[in-house]
């Protein structure tokens, strides 16, 4: 209880000073309204990193190469980070200082990036287990729209299928694919 407690109130304390530095923004219990959202790990800390005009890669790339912290994950808008048992405030002032130079590089033109708007939500033409079923043809991806999907599609993260098999490919869904991957 003690372990689980401190590392609680140092996560809480983390998250705060985190949302002091202009351009980062780290979500808390604030956002758990009861309906779609009721519940937070709280010693998982996603950053927001959007503000700075860096995507979630770039960010992970500087911290790792220029800050030797490791991120636990990285997505299109944002950088996780894990407070256990083992951290203190040694660990927590470490990462602080590594995010307040990862905002340094907030750079004006940076703010044009355009983000990735999500894909629309496929259309199921076949359940699941008739597509398992089903024959299966390989089609170069591009020519793909109007078919429907053999195979499970994901980024991870977040690791939420894009497509799954029996929903139909759609112009727009191939469009999503290929801007995700242009955004590494």
């Amino acid at each position: 209880e003690d372990l689980i407690g401190r590392t609680v109130v140092l996560a809480d304390a983390l998250r705060q000073k985190i949302n002091g530095i202009d351009g980062l923004f780290c979500f808390g219990r604030e956002r758990m309204d009861g309906d779609a959202c009721f519940a937070l790990d709280v010693t998982k800390l996603t950053v927001n990193v959007s503000g700075l005009g860096l995507s979630g890669p770039q960010a992970e790339h500087f911290l790792r190469g220029e800050c030797k912290i490791q991120c636990e994950l990285a997505d299109l808008c944002n950088v996780l980070f894990i407070i256990s048992f083992a951290d203190g405030p040694r660990e927590a002032d470490l990462l602080l200082m590594a995010l307040r130079k990862l905002a340094e590089k907030k750079r004006p033109d940076n703010l044009k990036r355009d983000l990735v708007p999500l894909a629309p939500l496929p259309i199921l033409r076949f359940t699941p287990r008739e597509a398992l079923y089903a024959s299966r043809e390989k089609v170069d991806f591009l020519a793909s729209a109007g078919r429907a999907s053999a195979e499970v599609l994901t980024f991870y993260p977040p690791g939420i299928p894009v497509l799954c098999p029996g929903e139909i490919i759609t112009r727009e869904i191939i469009e999503y694919i290929l801007a995700m991957q242009a955004v590494g």
